[in-house]
């Protein structure tokens, strides 16, 4: 486990293991290897894999126009997707409606596209238990990887977009997605 993931410090950890250790009124040692537990405890691993770097915070920059063309929902819904992929640099985006379905996605793992629907109730339960807004958000997963999404309500359903990059997108970024989502999903005249 990760120094500074576990509910118990080291140095505390130590103390615990080092206490099996000491006789207690003259009663044999039940655990002779304790001390060279406690000390390999207390000292960290010069083997220690580094931390993984934190994400990066994408940069604000003005990102070109949504443009989509005049053909059917499945075509705006590609270009909305390749959109964000680019704006963003994303290494995958994808779609997926209220039930954890995949829309659309751009090399789009089934795994990620999943968790789209457990999201999306516990963003209707944070709005209703917390009154408070919550539809979009991300999550650091491992070694800098970031998967950011957002929620949108349309005429079609509630839906719910996935945005896998090495960026962590602000909350400006992730409210210009909803809003170009929307666009992109509202019925055409």
């Amino acid at each position: 486990m990760p120094p500074g993931l576990s509910w118990i410090s080291r140095a505390d950890a130590a103390r615990l293991v080092a206490q099996l250790h000491t006789p207690v009124g003259g009663v044999p040692d039940k655990f002779p290897n304790a001390r060279a537990v406690a000390d390999s405890i207390a000292a960290p691993a010069a083997s220690s894999p580094p931390a993984p770097a934190a994400p990066s915070v994408a940069p604000r920059v003005k990102l070109p126009e949504l443009v989509l063309p005049e053909g059917g929902i499945l075509e705006r819904v590609r270009a909305f997707c390749e959109w964000a992929q680019q704006c963003y640099g994303a290494d995958s985006v994808f779609l997926a409606d209220e039930h954890g379905l995949m829309v659309f996605g751009v090399h789009a793992s089934p795994e990620y596209v999943a968790v789209m629907a457990p999201l999306l109730s516990a963003m209707e339960r944070m709005r209703s238990t917390l009154n408070t807004e919550a539809s979009r958000g991300a999550v650091t997963l491992r070694a800098g990887e970031v998967l950011s999404f957002a929620e949108a309500e349309t005429s079609f359903g509630r839906f719910c977009l996935g945005l896998l990059s090495g960026v962590l997108l602000d909350d400006n970024s992730l409210i210009g997605l909803q809003e170009a989502l929307v666009k992109t999903l509202q019925e055409m005249q």
